[in-house]
């Protein structure tokens, strides 16, 4: 049976959805799924495959919306409600031809999943957050086939506030593609390939520059790190920090280097000497919610890790494969950072358990799930 994606973004898309849902793709289609990416026609009409380096060809459709999503929140609002009318109609288009199919979707917006029940077909939805209670989403939940999340918080929470029976709930922490993070490069090599210092010792973050990260412990973290120790970040520049945080005492030995491939990021894993995954107290998406790729890439980087404790990070891994730091205190960060840079023969254990946990959490594997879910 054919499954249509339908998500409300901009695709292809650098951002961490646009890898998520890329990937989630790609594994679908190597598990049989006849499988279409409907999204609005926003942007540049890149292809998927070539973008995200996929294994598999993947279709893109792109329905026309009102070209108004840069216009702030009204802009939004409009084109969504124009790609809301556009999908409904091509649904029912395809109904009218007698086609059977499937709709899955992800919650990357609040707002565009209302017409859903008007389609007639069966859908599925990623929950990536827990919801606060809306009506729309009352309708939503009242219809929906399954429901797929990524921890036990999530689920609670939509028994709890939509009365989703959970049954019809399966847990799936996101997941991560081993062939392209498992790379033989030494940390020379990848450092002179990325052109960084082969002196100094570097504990690296990898994502993008968001308020509900708790970045500022990097600020203050850097400022009290061993001498001869750097912290990289790749995903935003200096200024993009600065503006987030609102402050502009960013140490010289935090060093930003903007935004870089995806296909790069194997190798600045490989270039650090430890790898840090923050999460802050202030956010209860980032403290309860959030499923970490960036986790399951450290992982399977075969570096240190440091992580902040937070009950979403403790879902998928304990103290045995990683090193936690308290949530948003920069100086128990700087403290782990400064001991296993002191203690290198302690380390060894703990990449070896982290790299065997991750196994479980391929694309494939995930993907083998929401399918079984999907073709009851």
């Amino acid at each position: 049976m054919k499954i249509y994606y339908l998500v409300n973004a901009r695709i292809p898309t650098e951002k961490a959805h646009g890898i998520q849902l890329a990937k989630m793709c790609e594994a679908m289609i190597e598990q049989g799924a006849d499988l279409e990416i409907v999204v609005p026609a926003r942007g540049h009409c890149l292809n998927v495959s070539e973008f995200y380096k996929l294994r598999t060809p993947v279709v893109l459709r792109r329905l026309w919306v009102v070209p108004t999503y840069g216009w702030g929140s009204p802009g939004f609002y409009l084109g969504t409600i124009s790609f809301m009318i556009s999908y409904l109609f091509y649904f029912w288009w395809k109904r009218l031809r007698g086609e059977k199919f499937i709709i899955y979707t992800s919650d990357i917006d609040q707002f565009s999943f209302s017409f859903m029940p008007f389609i007639g077909a069966k859908y599925f939805s990623e929950i990536h957050e827990a919801k606060k209670w809306r009506l729309t989403f009352v309708w939503f939940f009242k219809f929906i086939s399954g429901a797929i999340v990524i921890n036990e918080f999530i689920r609670n929470e939509l028994v709890k506030t939509y009365g989703l029976e959970p049954q019809k709930i399966i847990i799936q922490p996101n997941g991560i593609d081993l062939a392209m993070f498992n790379i033989s490069v030494s940390l020379g090599e990848a450092r002179s390939k990325l052109k960084l210092p082969q002196g100094r010792k570097i504990a690296l973050y990898v994502g993008q520059i968001y308020d509900w990260k708790g970045l500022g412990v990097l600020v203050e973290a850097a400022k009290n790190l061993p001498e001869g120790c750097d912290i990289y970040v790749v995903g935003g520049t200096a200024e993009g920090l600065a503006k987030t945080l609102n402050r502009g005492d960013i140490p010289g030995n935090l060093v930003c280097m903007g935004f870089r491939p995806y296909d790069e990021v194997p190798v600045w894993l490989a270039a650090a000497d430890i790898l840090i995954l923050l999460g802050t107290r202030d956010n209860d998406y980032s403290f309860y919610s959030t499923s970490p790729m960036k986790l399951f890439e450290y992982m399977a980087g075969k570096r240190p890790i440091v992580a902040a404790d937070t009950p979403a990070i403790r879902h998928i891994v304990g103290g045995g494969e990683v090193w936690f730091y308290e949530p948003d205190n920069a100086g128990t960060l700087a403290q782990k950072i400064g001991y296993i840079l002191n203690h290198p023969d302690e380390t060894k254990d703990k990449i070896e358990r982290a790299f065997n946990l991750v196994k479980k959490y391929e694309w494939r594997a995930r993907a083998k799930a929401i399918l079984d879910l999907i073709r009851i």
